[in-house]
């Protein structure tokens, strides 16, 4: 739908995704102060900002054109959350663009008094404004990466549909071959808690990497205000459901957590199952009205 490269359909959604979190943290870090020398240290954000909402916006244009996009629900979705990715580019891009006017009107300590014809010192209160528009810049990237993010995990939705249909369509694997696969897998999926559940939900969507600090501690970051613990990282590893992208960006700065073939039907399992209904306040938890007068008797 936006590229035909090898790899998972929405790996080039990840990369904006990845570009928009690092931002977040770059001007989170930042500290620029009015004057000239802030202008080369906002400079690198400004070009970032510009080429994720440029890129972005090339996405939005060949997405939309595709027939996923028409046809399945997941391809709208992709393409409206690449929308939001264009609005949020061209914003953080605007607010650093005002930081750096900000730092180029007050490039010196002293400014021209006009009316004396010479220069004078200027208050310093504009430090104030500069670090509101670069504090504002960083919620905005942080809602880019979740925009761009739902966008490839919403596109590798439609093109799995879209396979999944097409292989449907002919005839594959005998049906009792796939069964059996689904009945083993099936058994895998009941024994998981809530939790684990809840981290498959987050792998799935892109959202969960692995990172590890200078003294070698390791911790799950998602972006969101939803946790993974370590144990529970663990222990879908241990059963096959989860690992880790390999090589690209070093361990201390996140590696993606993927889903297995194991874990993407485990979660196929858990969410065709059916709920069990709870028993109403008051009533025995029995299967049926005529169990309820036997029991009387």
């Amino acid at each position: 739908m936006t590229d035909s490269s090898p790899g998972m359909p929405g790996d080039r959604l990840r990369a904006i995704a990845d570009g928009f979190l690092d931002l977040s943290r770059a001007l989170d870090r930042s500290n620029p102060v009015a004057g000239l020398q802030s202008l080369n240290s906002l400079a690198k954000p400004y070009a970032t900002a510009q080429e994720l909402a440029n890129t972005s916006l090339f996405l939005l244009l060949s997405a939309s054109s595709h027939p996923l996009a028409m046809d399945t629900v997941e391809g709208h979705y992709a393409v409206e959350s690449l929308g939001h990715c264009v609005r949020v580019g061209t914003t953080v891009t605007h607010r650093i663009a005002c930081a750096l006017q900000v730092a180029a009107q007050y490039h010196r300590i002293d400014g021209v008094n006009e009316a004396a014809g010479r220069l004078q010192p200027r208050p310093a209160q504009r430090q104030d404004e500069l670090t509101a528009h670069l504090q504002a810049a960083v919620p905005l990237a942080k809602e880019g990466y979740t925009r761009a993010t739902d966008a490839a995990q919403a596109l590798d939705a439609a093109v799995h549909r879209r396979r999944r249909e097409a292989g449907q369509a002919h005839a594959g694997t005998p049906a009792s071959h796939d069964e059996a696969r689904t009945a083993a897998i099936g058994s895998t999926a009941t024994g998981l808690s809530p939790a684990q559940r809840g981290a498959l939900r987050m792998i799935r969507r892109g959202y969960a990497r692995l990172h590890e600090n200078e003294a070698g501690k390791r911790r799950i970051e998602t972006g969101t205000s939803t946790k993974i613990t370590m144990a529970t990282y663990e222990s879908l590893r241990g059963r096959g459901l989860i690992n880790s992208e390999s090589g690209g960006r070093p361990l201390y700065s996140g590696r993606r957590l993927l889903l297995t073939h194991a874990g993407e039907q485990a979660l196929v399992n858990l969410e065709s199952a059916p709920s069990a209904q709870p028993p109403l306040p008051g009533r025995p938890a029995t299967t049926s009205s005529a169990a309820n007068r036997q029991v009387r008797r």
